[in-house]
């Protein structure tokens, strides 16, 4: 598994003797890697127990309570055998919960008194059982604002965030989207200089996720050599649509400014600059007099007016 910059420095700051009964908070949009980095952390503790990952969102809230705590044969109609909940098979491991914020009030406070003691009963019985684990709790919400609410508890919120971490989205580490496409499709495909730098310029609202996705795409293809023409057609649409909150002549320049800064970088030459824009060396000029792009000495000395 390919762990971004930032992934990799939050995981090398997380101390190796944490207690099971700590826990974490890691706020994230949707697709920066929040399990993905909960996973990480479960092995570098070296955790004898268990990484049990459940999302709260896919779960009805009717269920949500025997999923967590189990529940005794015969405690409610559809309850035929009994269930061991996660709480109890997290036991010496990880307990991660994704989409924290949606926990429903009432169990918002069950939760909270498991997080108090480690103690906690199954629905229908009255024997209290015990579970350390370490809990990881994820969200891309807004705790803060679902306090002011009320639709989540302070104190829950505070027993959560021993540690509160926040992961970047894609669009804030653009130099990792080289490496992540190298990741998801090997070095045999290679991107256009204009295919890279429109990537660069998409604003990837789906993050790793969304970037996966279309590396998926581009593997069908079965090309060599991937040039922006090759994108999936709605990632190019999408970028057209954010662009339409902002001026389209600035994200324009924006993208051709940074291509042109790219493709120089890489060590293309005017007259292959020239060639690719498809403008004379005046025009090209003026283009990087216009963005007050800097060229060297051995490019200077290829103008000649």
């Amino acid at each position: 598994m390919y762990l971004r910059k930032s992934l990799r420095e939050v995981l090398s700051k997380i101390p190796l003797n944490l207690p099971k009964n700590f826990n974490i908070l890691i706020y994230g949009e949707t697709g920066t890697g929040k399990e993905v980095l909960a996973r990480e952390i479960y092995k570098k503790l070296n955790i004898k127990g268990l990484f049990v990952a459940f999302d709260i969102s896919c779960v009805p809230e009717t269920l949500l309570e025997s999923e967590l705590f189990g529940h005794k044969k015969g405690s409610f109609t559809d309850a035929k055998e009994d269930k061991i909940g996660l709480i109890e098979i997290a036991n010496d491991g990880v307990l991660f919960l994704d989409e924290v914020s949606n926990i429903p009030l009432n169990l918002q406070a069950k939760l909270l008194r498991v997080l108090e003691t480690r103690k906690f009963r199954k629905i229908g019985e009255t024997k209290e059982r015990e579970s350390n684990f370490l809990l990881i709790s994820a969200t891309n919400k807004d705790l803060e604002e679902l306090i002011k609410e009320g639709k989540f508890r302070r104190d829950l919120y505070h027993r959560i965030s021993d540690l509160v971490i926040k992961l970047k989205p894609l669009r804030e580490e653009k130099e990792e989207i080289e490496n992540l496409t190298r990741y998801f499709l090997g070095n045999s495909i290679k991107f256009t200089w204009r295919a890279l730098e429109f990537l660069y310029c998409y604003p990837f609202y789906g993050n790793v996720r969304e970037l996966e996705r279309l590396c998926k795409y581009i593997k069908i293809l079965n090309k060599k050599e991937i040039d922006i023409h090759d994108l999936r057609k709605d990632i190019v649409e999408n970028f057209c649509l954010k662009a339409k909150k902002y001026k389209m002549k600035e994200i324009f320049e924006c993208f051709e400014k940074r291509m042109i800064e790219e493709y120089l970088k890489s060590g293309g030459d005017i007259e292959g600059l020239c060639d690719e824009l498809e403008l004379s060396k005046r025009q090209v000029y003026r283009i990087l007099k216009k963005y007050n792009i800097k060229i060297g000495k051995k490019f200077k000395q290829s103008f000649h007016f």
